[in-house]
């Protein structure tokens, strides 16, 4: 691959691994056929192209774990990297403790291979706002700042 702004060639390894849409594979409105996934490696990566699907496959959970830390990490221009781990850990326990509570309370077992099946109602999104408004009766919200000029800033809808 050559980039056209600068000139510069790029080499690297493209997989392609088919897979027939069985249950968990197939679409919603399709109900049989076959699912191209395209796969592009460095050149030092030799992996067998039948173990590339499982491979990625395990590695989604991790990625969509950063994603959604992502969403309730706390944002610092501190240098300090305590600190900023420290933003990282809570985000953690965050998202853990909404995948908890989603597992332990909201689910109900089911027949079948997965055993159990959880409320789609109780998103991510809504457990941070409940966390907002719990620390917000604990720790009174603050909607306006006094400045040094005898001005006040005021900020409207929280």
């Amino acid at each position: 691959m050559t980039d056209s702004a600068t000139g510069e060639k790029c080499t690297f390894r493209l997989y392609a691994v088919s897979k027939y849409w069985k249950k968990r594979y197939r679409r919603r409105k399709k109900k049989h056929g076959v699912q191209y996934m395209y796969y592009a490696t460095g050149n030092g990566v030799n992996i067998p192209v039948e173990r590339m699907f499982d491979l990625y496959r395990q590695r989604f959970g991790i990625e969509s774990s950063y994603r959604t830390m992502k969403k309730s990490r706390g944002r610092t221009s501190s240098k300090s990297a305590v600190l900023r781990l420290l933003h990282i850990l809570v985000s953690f326990v965050i998202q853990n403790e909404w995948v908890y509570i989603k597992w332990q309370y909201l689910s109900k077992t089911t027949r079948g291979r997965y055993g159990k099946k959880y409320d789609t109602r109780f998103t991510y999104f809504r457990m941070r706002q409940f966390l907002r408004l719990a620390l917000e009766m604990v720790y009174s919200a603050v909607n306006s700042v006094q400045m040094k000029n005898g001005r006040s800033v005021t900020i409207l809808g929280g």
